[in-house]
């Protein structure tokens, strides 16, 4: 345990972190509708700490992002897992695109929605928590963002569909199902009290409400592990609450740290308690 921690940690600082943008757009969890600026480079360091998890302890993520035009920006994301025996392996190789098609400007506040998509292969051998599947299991998905500024608040709406492919948890054979993920975000700007550059250093203070609807047909028939207390874990809703706090410095190098946790508790949700700490920086290359 100590050598999986001391070796994230390691790897945290010694990376030059990415993306950048208005303060309150910019969520923990989730994306938000904005997109990153024309012909700039984004630089992502994810790091997920699960302190109950029997499996997966801590996940390391780097990230690279490329904003193509003002509407279209494109994700290259691959994970690695460290486990609670000490033992490190490959996790999910993600591709993700987001198309930004309305955007309604106006003095301090604005509203714009945003269409997105993305593809992952995984070479997990397990089912993660069910807040966790669409970043431990191949498959693809596409959805919406819809996010509305006001001064110092800000509210994103998020709604994703998620089809599950066979992978090394699975037979070539049956329906996996869907997962349809649903997300309201919250970001308040606490500091600067009063803004006079954009060089200034911003803190906000964010609240995340995750869901997930799993709708695993044909289970028994494909999962190679069948088991009816497997099967009503990952068959069932669940709903997250995720509290985090993000600074900004420069408009172009992004701290944050947040902390996932089941509202309601059972037997199902113990591991699935996650802690995050992040580091981004933006490049412009032109």
């Amino acid at each position: 345990m100590k050598k999986i921690v001391r070796t994230g940690v390691l790897l945290l600082f010694l990376s030059h972190f990415t993306v950048i943008g208005k303060a309150q757009e910019l969520y923990i969890q989730t994306e938000p509708a904005s997109n990153m600026p024309a012909k700039s480079l984004g630089i992502r360091l994810s790091n997920k700490y699960f302190p109950k998890s029997s499996q997966d302890q801590f996940r390391i993520s780097p990230e690279l992002m490329y904003g193509i035009s003002s509407k279209l920006m494109i994700h290259v994301k691959q994970s690695f897992n460290f486990t609670t025996e000490n033992e490190y392996k490959p996790g999910m190789l993600n591709f993700y695109a987001k198309y930004r098609f309305l955007s309604i400007d106006e003095i301090q506040k604005h509203t714009r929605i945003a269409a997105f998509a993305s593809i992952g292969y995984s070479n997990s051998q397990e089912l993660a928590g069910v807040h966790d599947l669409m970043e431990s299991n191949t498959g693809y998905s596409s959805g919406i963002i819809i996010t509305q500024l006001w001064h110092k608040l800000a509210l994103s709406s998020t709604l994703v569909v998620f089809k599950r492919l066979a992978n090394k948890n699975y037979d070539q054979i049956g329906d996996l199902g869907m997962i349809y993920n649903y997300s309201l975000s919250a970001g308040y700007l606490l500091l600067p009290l009063k803004y006079k550059n954009y060089r200034q250093a911003n803190l906000n203070l964010y609240v995340e409400l995750l869901g997930t609807r799993n709708e695993l047909k044909n289970y028994e028939e494909t999962h190679v592990h069948k088991s009816e207390d497997i099967t009503q874990k990952f068959r069932r809703d669940q709903v997250m609450l995720a509290p985090g706090l993000q600074t900004i410095l420069g408009s172009r190098t992004r701290i944050e740290a947040g902390y996932l946790f089941p509202l309601v508790n059972s037997k199902y949700s113990q591991g699935e308690n996650m802690v995050m700490l992040r580091f981004e920086h933006l490049l412009f290359l032109h």
